[in-house]
């Protein structure tokens, strides 16, 4: 009952919105029929019985709402303008002190008082000639506009003194298509009293819809300060501001609206979408809970909630969601298509394509899913050995003619060809997805690397992005598909070089990943702290249970602080980290800060034949023996083991490791 009851409230709050009263005033007869005290029901059908200046109807209506809620304000006010409309003063003074005893504010009870210091301008300037206001607003609902605009012209003539025909006449310029009409009489009406609110709002939506945006905020703020309990002014602020990319000020406005109107699912839905584009998935979460809680039939908040659940990694949760919106709407291409993203981060790309390809069907022209498509089948290639890149590259280039100013499309194509070894087409499609978004950091990383431009590092938000997206499914991939060992293997020239059982007392494990690193050289540590640039990483490296401490952060910047705490370690892991890092130099000074009195330094690079080190095609650095050698002399350490090995499989192509160890003494 409770939840039909709700849904019968959502609609009425919708028909309001779309001016639909007759509707919303029906739909709240029927919640009232089943909850005769619903503080919501009555309180809209006693506004709307104000507004229409029927007082007598008004009063018992919102009576009921503040017995319903006695801390919402706007009832409270609604009810005391009614009786100031209805020329009962000392009862409205009598209501207002017991409405103080609720603690609605200070600044509305200096509102309550300003009203009822002039209770003659309540009654005679701004609401005489009611009746003919009525008939007007009558000829308006039964769109007798043109004989309404005369009639409203012969009475602002007729009662020069009075905003509410210029608020009417500005009303119907703007239905009949001329705004600048429209914010002449607002303007008339607002001339004649600043303080009506509504005038200031409805001058506002005009400048809104004119494109003159700066106007229309002032207005709406100053309508928001007039009235600070509408939540129709809140709402509109709140969409400016989205549409300008402001959804931190955005937030502020729609948290009003939830608080005024609690049963809102727009407004819950607004407030989490903006929580989301500020990236606080957990308050967006929890926000789309409250609207399902609402309306357990909306698709849209199931969607933008799986959406939610994705970006914070909870792929399965999400995966949930999106069945949640297929089942209410079987051909959702959105829903398809994000129910794709949750499955490539769960690493379960053959499904994944499956259902971007469902997507594509219901929505021939869905760029994005073309997009991730071909994304999906460059990965598949790449870990799973499947035959797919021609289609991958076909599929790239459909979504770039769908949507040509697609920088993540060019730049998945530029992937694409790389993967095959077209490098110079793969450079065209990095140079125009940067002429596109210079932001996407990956892109740049590229074109150096298929320049042959020698940088230093790659940038930070490349590597932490890619880690964050591999977390998942890195393991299964690397151990199972790549045949990956090179941790194992570092163990075993380890242990040849020290034949004799070895314990260390702290092991820092540097780029831990997921612990495989770790899992190797557990039984020989006594104490393991790991570090990782990735905050997914981390959390599965958490799941194996390895490491005593777990930090998320630049291995350097971590160091830097370990060295503050003055500690030490005596065994060093840095495996498959070189790869990702060009000149080594910074990293061995920092490593050399926190050495032990016998340490050694165990890592592991993708071995370069020619002299210092290398930036690849692949985007990944290979460093040489010599560049290894000088880097470490120049902290005082050297090489006391070296091994070339198998590091894992490039597609059909195997990759050569060098493995290292260095300490203070030759073993």
């Amino acid at each position: 009952m409770r939840s039909a009851i709700i849904k019968v409230l959502h609609e009425a709050t919708e028909a309001k919105k779309a001016g639909q009263l007759d509707l919303a005033r029906d739909l709240y007869k029927k919640v009232l029929l089943s909850e005769p005290n619903n503080p919501e029901a009555n309180f809209n059908l006693g506004y709307f019985a104000f507004k229409q200046n029927k007082i007598q109807i008004a009063l018992p209506h919102l009576r009921a709402a503040i017995l319903g809620n006695n801390k919402n304000p706007l009832y409270w006010e609604t009810y005391i303008d009614s009786l100031i409309r209805g020329d009962q003063i000392k009862l409205a003074e009598e209501v207002l002190d017991v409405a103080l005893e609720f603690g609605l504010g200070e600044s509305w009870k200096n509102r309550m008082h300003r009203k009822l210091d002039n209770p003659g301008k309540e009654i005679s300037s701004i609401y005489q000639a009611s009746q003919e206001l009525i008939n007007i607003n009558n000829l308006i609902r039964e769109q007798s506009l043109d004989e309404a605009v005369l009639q409203a012209q012969n009475l602002a003539q007729k009662f020069p003194t009075n905003p509410e025909f210029y608020n009417l006449l500005g009303l119907m310029s703007n239905q009949l298509g001329c705004p600048a009409n429209a914010i002449g009489y607002y303007k008339q009406a607002i001339s004649l009293n600043p303080t009506l609110s509504e005038s200031h709002k409805s001058l506002a939506k005009v400048y809104r819809f004119s494109a003159q945006i700066s106007k229309a905020i002032v207005h709406f703020n100053r309508a928001a300060q007039l009235d600070p309990i509408n939540d129709d002014t809140y709402y509109n602020l709140a969409d400016i501001l989205v549409e300008h990319g402001n959804h931190k000020e955005a937030l502020n406005f729609y948290a009003k609206v939830t608080i005024l109107t609690p049963s809102d699912v727009n407004a819950q839905y607004n407030y989490a979408n903006a929580l989301q584009n500020l990236s606080r998935y957990t308050e967006a979460i929890q926000k789309y809970e409250q609207g399902i809680q609402l309306s357990p039939d909306s698709p849209l908040l199931y969607l933008n909630q799986g959406n939610a659940l994705t970006h914070s990694v909870r792929y399965k949760a999400a995966i949930m969601r999106y069945k949640n919106v297929l089942c209410l709407e079987p051909s959702c291409a959105n829903a398809y298509f994000s129910l794709s993203n949750a499955l490539i981060g769960l690493g379960v790309y053959k499904t994944s394509s499956w259902t971007l390809r469902k997507a594509i069907y219901i929505k021939p022209d869905f760029a994005e899913a073309y997009c991730n498509l071909g994304y999906v089948l460059t990965l598949g290639n790449a870990l799973e050995s499947l035959d797919k890149l021609a289609e991958a590259i076909k599929l790239l280039f459909k979504s770039v003619q769908l949507e040509p100013a697609s920088a993540i499309s060019y730049a998945n194509l530029g992937g694409a060809f790389k993967n095959v070894g077209k490098q110079q087409k793969a450079l065209r499609c990095y140079e125009r997805a940067k002429l596109i978004d210079p932001s996407l950091v990956s892109v740049g990383h590229f074109i150096d690397a298929l320049t042959g431009t020698l940088t230093e590092h790659p940038p930070r938000e490349y590597v932490e992005g890619l880690f964050d997206t591999y977390a998942e499914r890195f393991d299964d991939h690397l151990v199972r598909l790549l045949d990956y060992q090179v941790p194992s293997f570092l163990r075993s020239l380890h242990d040849k070089c020290f034949p004799s059982p070895q314990t260390y007392q702290n092991l820092l494990d540097l780029g831990c990943g997921t612990g495989l690193s770790g899992l190797a050289f557990r039984d020989i540590s006594e104490r393991m702290t790991g570090i990782d640039l990735s905050v997914n990483m981390i959390a599965k490296a958490r799941e194996k249970e390895l490491y005593d401490k777990l930090i998320v952060g630049d291995i350097v910047e971590v160091i830097d602080t370990l060295y503050a705490e003055n500690a030490t370690y005596d065994l060093f892991l840095c495996v498959d980290v070189l790869i990702y890092i060009g000149d080594c130099k910074q990293l061995f000074t920092a490593v050399n800060k926190i050495l032990a009195v016998n340490p050694l330094f165990i890592f592991s690079t993708e071995n370069y034949d020619g002299r210092g080190y290398n930036l690849m095609p692949s985007g990944r650095y290979s460093h040489s023996y010599s560049y290894i050698s000088r880097c470490a002399k120049l902290v005082g350490l050297e090489i006391i083991a070296f091994e070339t090995s198998f590091l894992r499989i490039d597609r059909t192509n195997t990759l050569t490791a060098g493995l290292y160890i260095l300490g203070r003494n030759t073993c």
